[in-house]
């Protein structure tokens, strides 16, 4: 294993980590704020749960097309 796949592995369990955890406190404040309408809730679980489908849907596709490549 050479430096730069360390390094990659690093940054992106921290990215992980930080994500992770801004979606934690996002979701906490989001049922623990009782002056949130109920719109602007559900709007924001709309743009998560959409952008988690497109991220899959993406990551799908990319898989598919790379059994698909011969060189």
């Amino acid at each position: 294993m050479n430096i730069k796949n360390v390094g990659l592995t690093i940054l992106i369990m921290a990215v992980i980590l930080l994500v992770g955890n801004g979606l934690y406190h996002l979701f906490i404040n989001l049922f623990s704020d009782t002056e949130l309408s109920l719109i602007v809730r559900v709007g924001i679980f709309g743009v998560i749960i959409g952008v988690l489908i497109l991220i899959y849907a993406l990551v799908r596709e990319r898989i598919k097309d790379k059994k698909n490549e011969n060189f």
